[in-house]
């Protein structure tokens, strides 16, 4: 219904989206074994492209029942086109290192350009580096004697990360619009949002530690993690006063800070040949 004189009116309303994503992806990868070492080294590169295209009209004040069509409409039909395309190029590599197949590392880098950023902070790295110690493993590799019906399993871990993130299109340039008016007449409209052509990408770096253990045969088990996350340069809007001539601009602000703990605990009351029955808690802090 579309509001006429106060009175509500029958309308039409037609809508069509076509979205389009492809990705062109390579890797390389090599994994060898020298001696108490496995390793393995990768590397690839991605190009993404996002299109994304709408076409909707409107036919007001339909004149009789049955007519949903966008001429049908005694009142001017209002028509709309939207476009939203992005690309983001990739290069990446990631290596893993074994030792005696109780203490493992693992890195990662990647480098993003978005087309969505302007030319001086359009790329992007962003690193991470995770290290694991198998306790058991680590007994078993020494040949330590330790009571295997008690203890199944202990590992302790940490990990360091920053990711990199990119924003919408069409926020670096002001762009006009068109509309219609009376007797078809096609005016210029001002957006309501002011752009900024010194957006930079929003970066989220975040580290954790944490140990997993298992116990009677895995009848019981524990998880427990502490991470702290810290995210900077976030893309928002904020309001301006009507004075500046637009409602809001976009701006690169913040420093978002997460902690917290999480904890699993995993335990089977009765496990026989036919029966199980066990229960999952979860505890979680931020």
């Amino acid at each position: 219904l579309y509001k006429n004189n106060g009175f509500n009116v029958p309308s039409f309303d037609m809508r069509k989206s076509t979205t389009f994503e492809n990705n062109l992806e390579g890797l390389l990868s090599y994994n060898n074994s020298i001696g108490d070492f496995d390793f393995g080294v990768s590397v690839g590169g991605n190009i993404m492209h996002y299109k994304s295209e709408t076409l909707r009209a409107i036919s007001k004040d339909i004149p009789f029942n049955g007519a949903f069509y966008i001429g049908a409409g005694a009142l001017d039909s209002d028509t709309w086109n939207s476009i939203y395309e992005k690309e983001i190029q990739s290069v990446y590599a990631f290596a893993n290192l074994g030792w005696k197949n109780f203490l493992f590392l693992d890195v990662t880098a990647r480098n993003d350009w978005s087309s969505t950023l302007p030319a001086a902070n359009r790329s992007y790295f962003y690193p991470s580096v995770s290290v694991s110690y198998l306790l058991t493993g680590m007994l078993d590799e020494m040949g330590v004697d330790y009571n295997k019906e008690i203890l199944d399993y202990g590992k302790i871990r940490a990990s360091w990360a920053k990711v990199g993130k990119d924003t919408d299109p069409y926020q670096l340039e002001t762009l006009l619009g068109t509309t219609s008016g009376i007797n078809d007449l096609q005016y210029i409209t001002y957006p309501t949002t002011r752009a900024n052509a010194n957006l930079k990408p929003e970066m989220v770096t975040s580290w954790e530690v944490g140990t997993e253990w298992h116990f009677f045969k895995n009848r019981l088990g524990f998880d427990v993690t502490y991470y702290h996350s810290n995210t900077v340069n976030q893309v928002m809007r904020i309001d301006l006063p009507y004075s500046s001539g637009v409602q809001r601009q976009w701006i690169n602000a913040g420093n978002i800070q997460n902690q917290g703990i999480e904890l699993q605990v995993i335990a089977d009351f009765v496990r026989t040949r036919d029966v199980t029955f066990g229960a999952t808690f979860n505890f979680a802090k931020n």
